[in-house]
């Protein structure tokens, strides 16, 4: 009885630290980066004030959120 107790035990602690943690974040919630992100692939407008794809480098500490706007075609 003893030994299945223990078994169980070490099965409970093992069982209850694994896993991947989920955050679910809203789109209209804002976002604070840990690490730079290099080369994010975003929509700009150009000049004429039409959509184009683009990178830039988004710096660590950054606060980012989705545009509540037109979405890009």
């Amino acid at each position: 009885m003893r030994i299945r107790n223990l078994i169980l035990l070490c099965l409970l602690a093992f069982v209850s630290g694994c896993g991947t943690r989920v955050v679910y974040v809203r789109p209209q919630d804002p976002v604070r980066l840990r690490a730079e992100v290099k080369a994010a692939a975003v929509w700009v407008r150009d000049g004429k004030g039409e959509w184009t794809p683009g990178t830039v480098t988004l710096p660590e500490g950054g606060y980012y959120v989705q545009d509540p706007g037109e979405e890009p075609r």
